[in-house]
């Protein structure tokens, strides 16, 4: 019942794509895409790349610098999005749109979903390898699945994807079966990351030795 005057274009716009556990869950996912795409968060070329570990692989920096590092760098540059987010579930709670219950479920899910990203991000950076499909994959094919899935007969498998666990938390709120969803997220990206952690240092010297006498003959 507001007149336009008093912004109601931008609530009507915001209801238009879904509420707001879609934008939020948009705004989680932006924050996560420099921790997908972590390989141009160091070099933006594989001969930029040799010449940092030409330095960085002669300190006593261990697989924890880099992944401190990369955390803090890949946070940095997402962490607006996310309070924006944190933000809209805020109000949404204050406006009655939404339950403390179902902010802190969607605050949950987006914090395992930045984890998860995290990891797979790490892996790839540390093993050499520019990780664009990987990217692709986590901010853009699984998204549009977890939406298919809502708009299907599958709306309660939702969950069980990282996107639409943050959506389904904000939508209808956590449940027993959404409680599986953010289970095999934290499970996966503690195996993935102590799998990154553990492989780090000797993977990114077997990168070096191999395209060292590539940067070479360039």
């Amino acid at each position: 019942l507001w007149p336009d005057w008093l912004g109601k274009g931008v609530f009507v716009l915001c209801d238009g794509v879904g509420g707001i556990p879609a934008v939020t869950t948009g705004l989680v996912l932006l924050a996560a895409v420099p921790a997908a795409f972590q390989y141009g968060l160091w070099d933006s070329s594989a001969q930029d790349r040799c010449r940092r570990l030409e330095l960085l692989l002669l300190t006593r920096l261990d697989a924890h610098d880099y992944w401190e590092a990369a955390a803090a760098a890949a946070w940095r540059r997402g962490r607006g999005y996310f309070f924006v987010a944190l933000l809209l579930w805020g109000a949404a709670v204050v406006a009655g749109r939404a339950s403390a219950l179902q902010a802190a479920g969607a605050l949950a899910a987006g914090m395992l979903l930045w984890c998860l990203y995290f990891a797979l991000g790490f892996r790839a950076f540390s093993r050499g390898v520019q990780a664009n499909g990987l990217g692709l994959l986590l901010t853009l094919a699984l998204p549009l699945a977890a939406y298919l899935s809502e708009r299907s007969d599958l709306g309660l498998l939702t969950p069980l994807l990282p996107p639409g666990s943050v959506y389904a938390a904000a939508a209808r709120g956590p449940g027993p079966l959404w409680c599986l969803g953010p289970i095999i997220t934290s499970a996966a990206a503690l195996a993935i990351g102590r799998v990154a952690l553990a492989r780090c240092e000797p993977e990114l010297r077997r990168w070096y030795e191999k395209h060292h006498g590539r940067k070479l003959m360039t």
